[in-house]
């Protein structure tokens, strides 16, 4: 396992790797324990049954994990969402064994299973599926790192891997396709509205314009259709010019948002829809100085 990039040359029984490199295991039965460097410096590796290990340490407790995806580029996940984590667990012991691991999510959140054992045959690599529930009430915005704990035989207390990492992102997110429009009074002008789900999950919802009394949008109110993972809606809005000079901003704001899951809808908190929000600077029968 490494964070941000790893590179690992394997060549005469020995090894050179760079990298922020936290754990690996190489099959190399030709390599010597002190022929491993590691950015430049020599590593602390152990070996046993043809396989390199590091960091050194008891090798029955050697279990490591590697991530399906990129520890650099946190996962994105939405409130209320259910996410898969499959990971892959090694074993450079020569014997086969049973092996306790739990998922450590934070409070609040369910990994399933729970604390479970799997069977770790030597020399193999043995995939573990994970399923994670995150609560409708979670932070937006916050960035968690997930963790796999492998008991450890000596009873020294858990071995914490890492696994990866999980952004919370709001359900639904607003854009103009504009920063700013400047318009006469008693005038029409378009401007587009992106609305973009970046959850892994389909989400629907309901938008609202709201901001200058001097200006008015049409439509006000925007039913937001079911959006599948990644995907994106665009509205097509008017503003209208009143009588009067104003200067201020239009505010998007998500209202309601609702997750689409097996064909049942599971609707989110207020304040967790509103975090997606855009806004506007609109000017009417202003002229402002850059």
């Amino acid at each position: 396992s490494f964070r941000n990039y790893a590179w690992i040359r394997m060549a005469g029984g020995k090894v050179q790797a760079r990298g922020s490199i936290e754990a690996f295991v190489l099959c190399m039965p030709e390599a010597a324990e002190e022929g491993v460097l590691l950015n430049g410096k020599k590593a602390t590796c152990g070996k046993s049954g043809g396989y390199m290990v590091y960091p050194k340490g008891p090798l029955e407790t050697a279990a490591l994990v590697a991530s399906a995806e990129s520890d650099d580029v946190p996962r994105r996940v939405g409130p209320g969402e259910t996410f898969p984590i499959e990971l892959r667990l090694a074993n450079p012991g020569t014997a086969e064994r049973r092996q306790p691991i739990r998922l450590v999510v934070p409070e609040d959140w369910i990994a399933r299973p729970g604390q479970t054992e799997t069977s770790l045959r030597p020399g193999a690599i043995t995939a573990v599926k994970f399923a994670v529930d995150v609560p409708k009430a979670a932070k937006v915005g916050s960035t968690h790192e997930i963790r796999l704990a492998v008991a450890d035989p000596a009873g020294k207390g858990p071995i914490l891997l890492p696994v990866g990492r999980v952004a919370l992102t709001p359900p639904l997110v607003l854009q103009f396709d504009a920063e700013s429009v400047r318009m006469a009074t008693s005038a029409k002008r378009p401007v587009g509205l992106v609305i973009t789900n970046p959850t892994g999950s389909t989400v629907r919802g309901r938008v609202r314009i709201v901001g200058l009394p001097e200006a008015r949008v049409e439509p006000a109110d925007i039913e937001v259709p079911p959006i599948p993972p990644g995907g994106k809606h665009t509205c097509q809005l008017v503003l209208l010019g009143g009588n009067r000079n104003a200067l201020g901003q239009l505010q998007a704001q998500v209202v309601a948002a609702e997750l689409i899951r097996e064909g049942a809808a599971v609707s989110l908190p207020a304040e967790t829809a509103r975090q997606g929000a855009a806004s506007l600077q609109l000017s009417i029968g202003v002229t402002r100085s850059e």
